[in-house]
C-alpha cells in the first residue's frame, strides 16, 4: 500500500488533474473495483490488481488509463464485467491519500500462537492479523482496530453475534465513519470549563431575558437550536434564531476538530447515533438545556408584509455572539396538541409567543411557495427498534406543523446569513442546488403526461421545443400531481431528475428553495460545514467592529481552505447517507426474514429493465418482482414510461397500481426482498 505524507483533511476535492485523478475506491465481490470520483461521475474501473493497493473505502489518487487498456483487462476478469464498463477509462491507483476505514468487524480465525480475522464484509477478501486475541476462542465476533498502511490491527472487544449494533457498526466503518474517539480529542473536551467566561460576558449581547425556547423530538439528546417570535404592527414579525456557539469551544487545528472535519457529519442509525462531536460537547457545554445560560450565535431578524398579498420579506437581519438561557425545552408533540387547542401546562406562559410562531411559519411557507420553491410528497420511513436494538416494525415519518415551524426557522436563518456573506462579498461555504438537467426534466413531464396529470407548456416556434422549466414551472408540476394514486412515484420521478444538492465556497443559489443564496447555519453541532459558517460570520463580526480588512493573500488561502472543507463535507455527506440506507435495508430485509410465503397488498413504486419494485402497505418496505416472476409469459418492461405489459399489452401494470404479492425469497446480507406476483388489485 503506498501511502502518502500528505495531511489527510483537505485533499478531497481536487478533481482532475491532468491525468490524475482523486476519488474513492470501492471493491467488488470479485476482487476488482470502481473509482468514483469526488469531482462526480462518471465512475472508472479498477483491476483486481489494482484495486489490491487499497482497501475498500480509501481515498485514493489515481493515473487514468486509455479505454483500450481498460477494455482487454475487463474481458480477462469476466463479460459482465466489460459490458458494464464498455467505454470507460480505468484506473491505476497511485497513492493511499486516506485509509477511511479504522474499524472493520469478522470472525475470529486462531491457528496456534497466530491469529487473524476475516471481515464479515466481503469487500475486504483478505485476512488482517491480529494482536490482542490471547483470551478469546476462535470463531468469535470481534471488533478490530486497523493499523494504517497495513494489514494488520488489534481487536478491541467481542460482540454478540445477534446484537443489531454490530451490524449498524459495520455499515458505518464501511463508509469510513467510527464510534471511537481519538484520546487526545476526548482530553480536549473534558479539560473545556464549565460555564460563562467573564470576557465572554463582556462583549456578548445578553439575550437571556428573552423567551427563547429549544423545539426538538422527545428523544432529541442535543439541542443546537432555539427560537423566539414577536407578532410586530402593521404584519410585522421578530424572529431570533440562536445557535450553540460551538465554535468557541472547538479552535481550528485541535484534536477535537481534526477528529470533527474527518467525520464531517453525525450519522444516525435505529438506535445508535455516530457523533461529530464529543458527547461533553454535543450533550453538554454546547447544548441548550432550559434555564442554563449557553454561549450562541444569534440572528435576529424582521420579516415585514410584500405587497397586499400573504408574501413577507426580510426587512433586516443583524447577526450577533450572545448568551441565552432557554425558557423551555418544547417537544414537537406538545407543540402540535397546544395548537390544537389541548392543555400543555408548561407551554401556557408560552400561549402568545406560539401562536405568533403558527402564524410566522404559515406566512413563510406561503412566501416560499409563491416564489417556486419545491415541496415534494415524499415522507420518509423510520425503523422502530425494541430494548435489544432489533427492528421491530417500519413506519412513515410523520411529518406535523410542528415539524414545519422549526423547518421555516431555520431556513429563514440559513438564508439571512447567506445573504449577509453574498452581499459583503465574504467567503464562506454555500449549500447549493444546481438547476437540473432540461432533458431530465422534459422525461418528468412527459412521464406524467402518460399518467395523465401534469401541465402544458408553450413551444418556441422557431426551435419547436418545449420552454426550459423554471421553480414555479416544477412547482406547478409537483402540484398537479398531487392526489393521483402514483403521487408519490412521480414525484420521486422529479426527484430523481433534480441535481444533488452540495457544499461549495462559490454561491450558485438553491433550485430547490428558489433562493439566490443559501447556506447551513444552523447545526453545527452535527455538520461541519455549519461549523465553519460560524467561524466566518465570528470573524466577520470581528472584523466590522475593528473595521480591518483581510489582505488579499489570506482571503486566497482562506477561499481554498474553505474549497477543501466543502468538498470534503459533500463526500462525507454522501457517505452517511449510504451508511443509514444500508441499515435501514437491512432492517427491512431482517422484518421480512419470518415472513416468507406471506401475502401483502403493495403498490407499485417503479419500473426497471429488470423488474418491479412494490412497496407494501402493512410493513412500509419495498421488495422487487422480479420480470420472470410477473406471473406472464410475455412480459415487456418499459422503464421511461414506467410500466409493465403482460401478455402481449393486454394488461398494463403502472406507478401506482394495487397489486397483491407473496415473499418469495429474503437475503439478510445482501438486503434483498424478492416478491412474486399474485395479482393485479382493483382501485
Amino acid at each position: 500500500m503506498t501511502k502518502s505524507r500528505r495531511p489527510p483533511l483537505f485533499g478531497s476535492h481536487e478533481g482532475r488533474q491532468g491525468r490524475f485523478l482523486i476519488g474513492t475506491l470501492r471493491v467488488r465481490a470479485d476482487g476488482s473495483g470502481t473509482l468514483r470520483p469526488v469531482a462526480g461521475p462518471p465512475d472508472l474501473f479498477v483491476s483486481r490488481d489494482e484495486a489490491a493497493k487499497a482497501l475498500d473505502g480509501d481515498l485514493v489518487r489515481v493515473e487514468v488509463i486509455q479505454t483500450q487498456s481498460q477494455s482487454t483487462k475487463s474481458r480477462r476478469e469476466g463479460r459482465a464485467r466489460a459490458n458494464a464498463f464498455h467505454g470507460r477509462d480505468s484506473a491505476r491507483v497511485v497513492e493511499v491519500i486516506e485509509q477511511r476505514r479504522r474499524f472493520l468487524i469478522g470472525t475470529l480465525d486462531k491457528r496456534g500462537p497466530v491469529a487473524f480475522v476475516v471481515a464479515r464484509d466481503k469487500r475486504l477478501s483478505a485476512p488482517f492479523f491480529v494482536r490482542g486475541a490471547a483470551r478469546l476462542r476462535h470463531g468469535d465476533l470481534v471488533k478490530v482496530a486497523l493499523t494504517e498502511g497495513s494489514e494488520h490491527g488489534s481487536v478491541i472487544e467481542r460482540l454478540d453475534p445477534d446484537d443489531a449494533r454490530s451490524v449498524m457498526l459495520e455499515s458505518a466503518y464501511a463508509q469510513g465513519f467510527s464510534d471511537v474517539f481519538p484520546k487526545a480529542a476526548l482530553r480536549e473536551a473534558e479539560e473545556l470549563p464549565e460555564g460563562i467566561p467573564a470576557e465572554e460576558r463582556g462583549r456578548r449581547l445578553d439575550l437571556t431575558r428573552l423567551p427563547l425556547v429549544t423545539i426538538d423530538g422527545e428523544d432529541a439528546r442535543d439541542f443546537d437550536d432555539a427560537v423566539f417570535v414577536e407578532a410586530l404592527p402593521k404584519g410585522a414579525f421578530r424572529l431570533v434564531v440562536a445557535i450553540a456557539d460551538v465554535a468557541h469551544f472547538v479552535p481550528r487545528g485541535s484534536a477535537i476538530d481534526l477528529e470533527a472535519i474527518r467525520r464531517a457529519t453525525s450519522v444516525y442509525f435505529p438506535s445508535l447515533v455516530l457523533p461529530m462531536l464529543p458527547e461533553r460537547l454535543s450533550n453538554g457545554l454546547c447544548s441548550l438545556n432550559p434555564n442554563e445560560e449557553r454561549l450562541c450565535l444569534a440572528a435576529d431578524m424582521i420579516f415585514r408584509p410584500k405587497g397586499r398579498g400573504e408574501s413577507l420579506h426580510l426587512a433586516s437581519a443583524s447577526f450577533h455572539e450572545a448568551i441565552l438561557k432557554s425558557a423551555a425545552r418544547c417537544t414537537y408533540t406538545d407543540i402540535d396538541a397546544f395548537l390544537d387547542g389541548k392543555s400543555v401546562r408548561y407551554l401556557t406562559p408560552l400561549e402568545r409567543q406560539i401562536g405568533d410562531m403558527a402564524a410566522l411559519a404559515q406566512k413563510l411557507i406561503q412566501t416560499r411557495q409563491a416564489r417556486g420553491a419545491l415541496d415534494l410528497d415524499l415522507p420518509e420511513a423510520r425503523v422502530l427498534v425494541d430494548d435489544k436494538g432489533q427492528p421491530k416494525a417500519i413506519e412513515p415519518r410523520g411529518r406535523t406543523f410542528a415539524n414545519r415551524i422549526v423547518e421555516e426557522f431555520m431556513l429563514a436563518a440559513n438564508e439571512a446569513v447567506a445573504a449577509y456573506f453574498e452581499e459583503g462579498a465574504l467567503p464562506t461555504i454555500f449549500r447549493v442546488h444546481a438547476e437540473p438537467d432540461a432533458r431530465k426534466l422534459a422525461q418528468c413531464l412527459q412521464l406524467a403526461h402518460v399518467y395523465g396529470v401534469g401541465l402544458e407548456l408553450k413551444v418556441d416556434p422557431k426551435s419547436k421545443k418545449h420552454a426550459t422549466l423554471s421553480n414555479l414551472d416544477v412547482c406547478a408540476l409537483a402540484k398537479s400531481i398531487e392526489g393521483h394514486p402514483a403521487a408519490r412515484s412521480l414525484h420521486f420521478q422529479i426527484l430523481r431528475a433534480l441535481a444533488q444538492a452540495f457544499y461549495t465556497p462559490d454561491n450558485a443559489g438553491h433550485f430547490g428553495l428558489a433562493s439566490p443564496a443559501y447556506l447551513h447555519f444552523t447545526s453545527p453541532i452535527r455538520r461541519y460545514p455549519d461549523l465553519e459558517v460560524h467561524r466566518q460570520l465570528k470573524a466577520a463580526l470581528s472584523a466590522e467592529k475593528s473595521k480591518k480588512k483581510a489582505r488579499r493573500s489570506s482571503l486566497q488561502k482562506l477561499e481554498e481552505k474553505l474549497d477543501a472543507i466543502a468538498g470534503r463535507s459533500s463526500e462525507r455527506e454522501r457517505a452517511a447517507l449510504a451508511a443509514e440506507r444500508d441499515v435501514q435495508a437491512w432492517a427491512a430485509a431482517s422484518l421480512m426474514k419470518e415472513r416468507v410465503g406471506e401475502r401483502f397488498h403493495g403498490v407499485i413504486g417503479s419500473v426497471t429493465d429488470f423488474g418491479v419494485f412494490v412497496t407494501l402497505d402493512e410493513v412500509h418496505v419495498e421488495g422487487l418482482i422480479k420480470a420472470d416472476r410477473l406471473g406472464s409469459p410475455r412480459v415487456e418492461l418499459d422503464p421511461e414510461c414506467q410500466r409493465v405489459r403482460l401478455g402481449g399489452g393486454k394488461k398494463a401494470l403502472m406507478l401506482g397500481s394495487k397489486v397483491e404479492v407473496e415473499v418469495e425469497r429474503v437475503d439478510v446480507a445482501h438486503r434483498h426482498i424478492d416478491l412474486g406476483l399474485v395479482g393485479v388489485l382493483k382501485g
